[in-house]
């Protein structure tokens, strides 16, 4: 059984205002989202290639009915899986093919995402921390972009926040109550799989990895469902990988060996991203824009606090 966390500690929750501990919050958190994310959504028309290439790939499925093989051009599309295409395929099924029903789905994606950080920061910290929090990631610059346009990466966002919180709520539960988060692991890193490939298993991995690792708690991962997760997580996210390789013999490797590892080893086949990896720090500052500014003054609190042992919840 793990010990009580001083960041969500019962005398601090009975400071925040009644409002930020019931549902009103996340009321107030699904109008700002709808605000940002639906208003004129579909006033201007696909604006850059992956627009295009996400919604001819997910028309192409309502128009032939071919919900295994994404096609674009009449070519298979093998860089994404089709989980995203699914989505914006069924809201062209109820909406039209119209540029709004394309983006409709990465809107509610994002909106999931928002309410997602603010349950698990509620639990994690204290309330009024988790609403601001969420609030904070509903309006950075990238966040808005991400959930306004038909991109894979907002569903991966939301698949990867619900397994890392529900990984840390299950590190957190006495023995007895652990099994449904842990489960909860497994199905939302399978369908983070789905959403993007590996990356939906290895980044979330890596995190826990490094925070067992760091509380010198690896033997957890023995009392982490492991027989019955895998179970699940393969049920989640094997199926489709097998449809498409019976349709496709060459799908597994160019997918897995070219376009992901492809991507990180900087091949040829994964030549679409050659960024080095540090591109990807002031892309993190200026995607969470105007919410990083406050980074110097967060960078410096925690200086101050240093010396305090740290909770469970700041390391992870």
């Amino acid at each position: 059984m793990s010990a009580p966390d001083p960041a969500s500690s019962p005398s601090r929750d009975a400071l925040v205002p009644p409002f930020f501990t019931r549902w009103p919050a996340a009321i107030v958190l699904v109008l700002l989202c709808a605000t940002v994310y639906l208003t004129a959504l579909g006033s201007r028309p696909l604006w850059d290639g992956d627009e295009g290439l996400h919604a001819a790939t997910s028309r192409d499925m309502v128009l032939t009915g071919n919900w295994i093989t994404p096609y674009a051009n009449g070519e298979p599309f093998f860089d994404k899986p089709a989980f995203f295409n699914w989505a914006v395929a069924a809201s062209f099924e109820l909406f039209g093919f119209t540029e709004f029903a394309a983006r409709l789905p990465a809107a509610l994606f994002g909106t999931a995402c928002v309410l997602a950080l603010w349950f698990f920061g509620s639990r994690m910290f204290d309330p009024l921390t988790g609403f601001f929090g969420a609030a904070a990631l509903a309006t950075s610059v990238q966040f808005v972009i991400l959930s306004r346009t038909i991109v894979h990466d907002i569903a991966l966002a939301l698949f990867i926040t619900l397994t890392l919180g529900s990984f840390f709520l299950a590190y957190r539960s006495p023995d007895d109550r652990r099994t449904p988060w842990m489960l909860a692991v497994y199905l939302f890193s399978g369908l983070g799989v789905l959403a993007k490939g590996p990356i939906g298993v290895l980044l979330p991995g890596m995190v826990v990895f490094l925070f067992l690792l760091f509380r010198r708690r690896l033997d957890f991962i023995l009392r982490a469902r492991l027989a019955t997760g895998t179970l699940l997580f393969l049920a989640v996210a094997a199926p489709w990988y097998i449809l498409i390789a019976r349709q496709n013999p060459d799908y597994l490797q160019r997918f897995f060996l070219g376009t992901n590892f492809g991507y990180f080893f900087g091949n040829d086949t994964g030549a679409g991203h050659p960024q080095p990896w540090y591109h990807y720090i002031p892309a993190l500052l200026g995607g969470m824009f105007p919410w990083s500014l406050a980074l110097p003054g967060a960078l410096w609190l925690g200086f101050r606090r240093s010396a305090r042992p740290m909770s469970d919840a700041m390391l992870f």
